[in-house]
């Protein structure tokens, strides 16, 4: 289980989450071998001294790389006592190696040894999807799906695993993961292995007996679709319906907390993110859908909006951060991502633009509720009648 911990020079490794005195140090071997100690209270001090607690746990450090491949061998073992801990942390720290923005060269370097360390373990994790324990699988899938770097080999491992699986909660997980690495792959380079896998959602799509299960495998064929591609019959004619329906039933409720708008903005939101990568078409059709509320309609906006105005599929536009309050849905300070002025430029394109615009200005819907997402994102004035002068200029 530990092999090779006491020979690792530990206390030339680097900063850990405290420091880089000596005694702290070499603290942390004794300390891992103490991860999995009957004793509680030793436990849980060698869970604070090895993974860190509150806003430190799964922090990168430059040990972080030498800790990982052990936390991965206790987690083979079912009689781990912290296995949900460990998987927790292991999930942080993917989290943490993915988030890449303002990082130096030698921080790249430490995340991508950091990955690496996880990835020469994916042995282990394969196992592990076999785990008699159906949380640990489902951790399992959702750590594999991270491993981007290592999309084309773990596509194949996971489409064979979805083939055995029986239940369909792990079914759909292994879809979400499914989606994550077809997201990773270049467009064009890797465009052949996107089309191979994009035939065998389309049959998952339609041949699933279950709702959930055509949903997530339409979720996940989005990721292989091609908008200039001529056989755009490569995904299911279902999945803009089922995508659409998805989003349609979940309506908002005014009033609840910020968890509540956090985790539901973000379950719509993928849904409009994924109808925008087919194009603008199922997205205007949405708009004119009398079941949406006032929340629905400005989220499929944002959507429409970027199907055409933004170049690339830009994780900042779908993540932007939100205030809702009773006055309005409000993006908060930071660049705008867009600029309708670029692209009306082009007179086909400034007709097209017009189109859409003078939609959006006629739905009663959308204007029910303030927003500034016009100015945030594409320089547009946020008021209804100020959108009025525009259109009458283009």
């Amino acid at each position: 289980m530990f092999e090779g911990l006491d020979d690792i020079d530990w206390k030339n490794v680097g900063y850990h989450i405290w420091g880089n005195s000596d005694d702290y140090l070499e603290e942390i071997p004794q300390r891992i071998k103490e991860l999995n100690s009957p004793d509680q209270e030793i436990r849980g001090h060698a869970i604070e001294h090895v993974l860190g607690e509150n806003g430190t746990f799964g922090a990168i450090c430059d040990t972080t790389p030498y800790i990982v491949p052990f936390i991965i061998k206790l987690l083979s073992d079912p009689t781990t006592i912290e296995r949900i801990t460990f998987f927790d942390y292991l999930s942080r720290v993917m989290d943490n190696v993915l988030t890449t923005d303002n990082l130096s060269i030698d921080n790249m370097r430490l995340h991508i040894q950091v990955y690496d360390s996880i990835s020469e373990k994916r042995d282990i994790l394969m196992k592990l999807l076999h785990d008699s324990d159906q949380g640990i699988q489902i951790f399992t899938i959702s750590i594999l799906g991270e491993l981007t770097g290592d999309a084309e080999v773990l596509l194949s491992d996971l489409f064979r695993f979805f083939k055995t699986v029986q239940n369909e909660d792990v079914k759909i997980v292994v879809l979400k993961s499914i989606k994550r690495l077809l997201s990773s792959l270049d467009q064009w380079k890797q465009r052949e292995t996107k089309e191979k896998y994009a035939l065998i959602l389309r049959d998952i799509v339609n041949e699933s007996v279950s709702l959930k299960i055509q949903v997530a495998a339409a979720q996940a064929s989005v990721e292989t679709f091609m908008l200039h591609r001529k056989d755009k019959m490569i995904i299911s004619e279902k999945v803009v319906d089922l995508l659409s329906q998805e989003f349609i039933q979940y309506r908002f409720i005014p009033n609840f907390g910020k968890l509540y708008w956090i985790g539901r903005l973000n379950y719509s939101m993928s849904f409009i993110r994924a109808l925008s990568r087919i194009g603008h078409e199922p997205l205007l059709m949405l708009l004119k859908n009398p079941e949406l509320d006032v929340i629905q309609t400005q989220i499929v906006v944002r959507g429409l909006f970027a199907s055409f105005l933004l170049r690339f599929d830009e994780q900042f536009y779908w993540i932007s951060n939100l205030s809702h309050t009773e006055d309005g849905l409000f993006y908060l300070p930071k660049e705008r991502t867009g600029d309708y002025r670029v692209f009306v430029r082009n007179k086909d394109n400034a007709k097209f633009f017009k189109q859409v615009l003078q939609t959006v200005a006629e739905n009663e819907k959308f204007w029910q509720m303030p927003t500034n997402m016009f100015s945030f994102f594409f320089g547009l004035p946020n008021s209804r009648q100020e959108i009025q002068e525009i259109l009458n200029n283009l």
